[in-house]
């Protein structure tokens, strides 16, 4: 699950990569490790900081396939188009 960064800090732990405050956390193709996680959730001594905010629910769209997005759509769109002609009649 995802995380929002709430301050700017570079993960040791993912090669050095440097996270931005609003960006998610952990960057494809890593994976966030629950103890480092819990960490940076803390308020740290030396910066007076916490790095990450609360686990980030997946939004609907996001879980559903692409493809099956589309034929949706598409099946809208001729619903859309064979009321118009029954109604033109």
């Amino acid at each position: 699950m995802p995380y929002e960064v709430l301050n700017d800090f570079i993960e040791n732990e993912h090669k050095g990569l440097r996270y931005q405050k609003g960006e998610l956390y952990p960057k494809t193709g890593f994976e966030a490790d629950t103890e480092r996680v819990a960490f940076l959730q803390e308020k740290h001594e030396k910066y007076k900081k916490v790095f990450l905010g609360p686990e980030l629910e997946p939004k609907v769209n996001e879980t559903v396939d692409d493809s099956k997005e589309i034929e949706s759509e598409e099946k809208s769109k001729q619903k859309k188009s064979t009321s118009k002609t029954k109604a033109d009649k």
